[in-house]
């Protein structure tokens, strides 16, 4: 797998997810990306960001998951 991506639908949910999707990332190889997407601009966005976790909104998700494919094609 190049790519684990995850979708919060409840804003609510948010909070709780954090300590998890931070497990999920040292579970992790390095090279492996997570994309979490989210209805919009929430806390956990920049939260996740300083993690080194792409988040992104629901709108934008398509063209996160194609910039990933792009990347790992050039190297």
């Amino acid at each position: 797998a190049q790519a684990v991506a995850l979708i919060i639908s409840d804003s609510e949910v948010e909070t709780s997810a954090k300590p998890e999707i931070r497990k999920l990332r040292n579970k992790l190889d390095d090279d492996i990306n997570i994309l979490v997407c989210t209805h919009g601009i929430s806390e956990i966005g920049e939260l996740l960001k300083l993690a080194g976790i792409s988040v992104t909104s629901l709108n934008n998700f398509r063209q996160k998951l194609e910039n990933l494919i792009t990347t790992e094609i050039i190297r």
